[in-house]
């Protein structure tokens, strides 16, 4: 079960800020094709759950009460490998959600104030976990209520339950990252910054002095995709991030890596569900 709200105020220079709770039995295909990036920051609160987060070249399993920020485009992605309960809290907020509040930009200073994949995970005291938990479950109470005013209510209560979330990012701990062979790290490392220059696997494999089959073998068995799955995931990444800038789309196509539009179109229309020119209509207006 998945559900999701959009919390505002009345004044409509506010952006929306969407709350998604999910508490379901999941199965190890669940999050199969959820290779993930969003145009908003988001956040996690994990409450209950066996499995695996991926972002950046690293892996966790998190437990009761870590945290995950993403920044807007950070890809990120989920796998399950039993069939469990899974349970957790998500917010994802405009990084300009609070520009009309006073200081606002520190509510957000907790995912913003990081290098990119540097950072996304904490685990906070035990007091201050809890207390983050029962405030979810607070504000999705209001939001299941017929109260009248609970929308501008959830607002306020998001407002300090940032407030939280800093100190927590401050006080708290990155939890122990699961273990990722020096291989894979290196190659992930590379992917994420030579994306738009990488022809095959086969060449990237020869960069790092292994065999394709020793590669693709090696990093599915750790971050549970292919090194061409997430160079492409990581090249529509970046494509969304370019044309939400206003980028045309063939400027885009060959920015990223790909010599083909009609393959790039393709590509991008299979995983954002939209062509590049639709997807870039749609955000600009």
């Amino acid at each position: 079960m998945m559900e999701n709200y959009f919390v505002s105020t009345q004044s409509s220079s506010v952006p929306i800020i969407w709350f998604y709770y999910c508490k379901d039995i999941l199965t190890p295909e669940s999050w199969r094709t959820k290779h993930l990036s969003y145009d908003a920051c988001k956040i996690n609160i994990f409450v209950k759950g066996t499995f695996s987060i991926f972002s950046g070249k690293d892996s966790y399993s998190p437990k009761r009460g870590d945290l995950c920020v993403l920044f807007p485009h950070e890809i990120h992605y989920g796998v399950i490998d039993a069939t469990n309960e899974v349970e957790y809290f998500e917010f994802n907020i405009s990084p300009h959600a609070f520009d009309s509040i006073k200081e606002g930009g520190i509510l957000l200073a907790c995912i913003m104030n990081r290098e990119t994949n540097q950072s996304n995970f904490c685990h906070p005291q035990t007091y201050l976990s809890e207390k983050i938990i029962n405030a979810c479950y607070d504000i999705l109470s209001l939001l299941r209520s017929n109260d009248s005013a609970r929308y501008a209510l959830a607002y306020s209560d998001i407002i300090n339950l940032l407030y939280d979330l800093n100190t927590a990012y401050k006080k708290g701990a990155e939890p122990v990252n699961r273990n990722v062979p020096d291989l894979c790290s290196r190659v992930m490392c590379y992917i994420n910054e030579h994306y738009a220059s990488i022809p095959t696997v086969k060449e990237l494999a020869k960069q790092f002095m292994v065999s394709p089959s020793h590669l693709i073998r090696k990093f599915r068995a750790t971050y549970k995709c292919t090194p061409y799955q997430y160079l492409t995931k990581k090249r529509v990444s970046r494509a969304v991030e370019l044309l939400a800038s206003d980028a045309n789309v063939t400027e885009v196509c060959y920015k990223i890596g790909f010599t083909d539009c009609s393959r790039f179109i393709q590509v991008f229309k299979l995983h954002m569900g939209k062509t590049p020119l639709q997807f870039k209509r749609d955000i600009l207006h």
